[in-house]
């Protein structure tokens, strides 16, 4: 089988506020690796990286997936949702994604 769609998905660790301040990051990957295993993704790989964003230094997760099309859609419209529901947690102005090479940021 082959899975010819790329996702990264970027997980600050980190948020501004006058200055970082850590945010619960452990709990939201917790809470997308289920919704991630309801529509049967269980295979993905996270290291661990730097980020910068309007000039700010700030560790990131990136989980990456290997998927199908269909389950791609799927994947983008979990951590989409997961991102929205649970802000509260991570505290961020904006999404992030790779979808084959591209960057995708999105409002919240």
């Amino acid at each position: 089988m082959e899975y010819k769609t790329k996702l990264v998905f970027h997980i600050p660790c980190a948020t501004w506020n006058n200055g970082l301040i850590p945010v619960n990051y452990n709990a939201f990957k917790q809470i997308l690796l289920e919704a991630f295993a309801e529509i049967g993704l269980t295979s993905l790989y996270t290291v661990s990286a730097k980020g910068y964003y309007k000039g700010r230094e700030y560790d990131e997760i990136l989980l990456t997936v290997f998927s199908s099309l269909r389950g791609a859609n799927a994947a983008v419209n979990a951590f989409r949702k997961c991102f929205k529901e649970r802000n509260n947690l991570m505290k961020q102005e904006a999404l992030a994604f790779e979808r084959d090479g591209v960057l995708i940021v999105e409002a919240l």
